[in-house]
């Protein structure tokens, strides 16, 4: 995802996984030295330092009605550079501002360069300043995390941030996703043949497996193929050896907390490539008058303006109109064509 300034473009996007409470959530923007955020922060620009910008990370729970209680605000800003001092991990913010006292980083302040992201991952001699701006991730394993306020671990994640001129980039996840990008609904594979099933999953943190798995000709059952796939998410399958036009693949994509997601693709079709139907010459069909069709009523549109029209499902059963999406045989005006209707 790509982050504009909230100083010129206004945007700040809302992250919140389906196990949160409502009222539960996070919010991101991109804070850059335009306009009003000119002088971020009053410790940076009064003493000398690097101005501060970045993705600033809020953590909101609008249940709460203030931010007295530091363990519990209404929000909370996730500080990127939290350091480990005196057998705790700092996070400046959540301790009262002293002066000159706020000059050290390992005390209170209001805001310093070390907020947004990315973070910084130690401190000059002097802790003064920051050093190495490498921290890029937050998640459940980071620190600080993004666990909700009962502790209890979410799905959400920011990572691969990086920081161009004023535009921030990160990969964005509030759950654990999948989908099927081969074969897609528009795709006939053949029988018997081996193809490649590809698809994609994401989720934050570490993604450890996926498994996959595959029903034939509307059958409820779903066959295994293979799990632990964790790296090229590619699968080669040799096509079952009958022709259907209800094929589908289902994907379990998981983390290593069991965490899990189930995707199920739309319907694609098997079909034999030697078989053929013929019009009533026994001319062949040429597969030049393949025609696909978006919809069910718009094939079955097409079908009424042709006339008189005879119309065969894969297994030659002969039908009155099209009821799903599929593969289907017409007979019309002496051609015979395949039609696919996708959804």
């Amino acid at each position: 995802m790509t982050i504009p300034p909230v100083e010129t473009n206004q945007a700040i996007y809302l992250l919140q996984d389906n196990n949160m409470n409502s009222l539960e959530y996070f919010l991101i923007e991109n804070r850059q030295n335009i306009g009003f955020d000119q002088s971020l922060t009053t410790r940076q620009i009064g003493t000398g330092f690097n101005s501060a910008h970045g993705l600033v990370i809020y953590h909101v729970d609008a249940t709460q009605s203030n931010n007295t209680d530091e363990t519990h605000r209404m929000v909370d800003v996730e500080e990127a550079s939290s350091f480990y001092y005196n057998s705790s991990w700092i996070e400046n913010l959540d301790y009262p501002r002293s002066y000159p006292g706020y000059l050290y980083l390992y005390n209170g302040n209001r805001g310093d360069n070390g907020d947004p992201w990315p973070g910084y991952d130690s401190l000059t001699s002097d802790s003064m300043n920051f050093l190495n701006r490498t921290r890029i991730d937050f998640f459940y394993g980071s620190i600080p995390n993004t666990d909700d306020y009962n502790s209890t671990r979410t799905l959400v994640g920011v990572q691969n941030i990086a920081e161009n001129d004023s535009i921030i980039t990160a990969d964005i996840y509030v759950g654990i996703t999948s989908r099927l990008v081969f074969p897609t609904p528009s795709d006939t594979v053949s029988i018997d043949s081996t193809i490649t099933i590809q698809w994609e999953s994401s989720c934050a943190g570490i993604f450890p497996w996926d498994s996959i798995y595959y029903s034939y000709a509307g059958d409820p059952a779903w066959y295994f193929l293979e799990n632990n796939i964790d790296t090229l998410r590619e699968y080669d399958w040799t096509v079952v050896p009958g022709m259907s036009d209800s094929c589908r693949i289902r994907i379990v994509a998981g983390n290593q907390f069991a965490d899990t997601n189930h995707y199920v693709s739309d319907y694609f079709i098997i079909e034999d490539p030697t078989s053929s139907i013929t019009d009533k010459n026994d001319r062949t069909q040429d597969p030049a008058f393949r025609t696909f069709f978006k919809s069910i009523n718009e094939a079955n549109g097409y079908i009424e303006g042709l006339g008189k029209t005879e119309i065969f499902d894969i297994s030659g059963r002969k039908l009155i109109a099209i009821g799903k999406p599929g593969l289907y045989f017409i007979r019309s005006n002496n051609k015979s064509r395949k039609i696919t209707v996708l959804d």
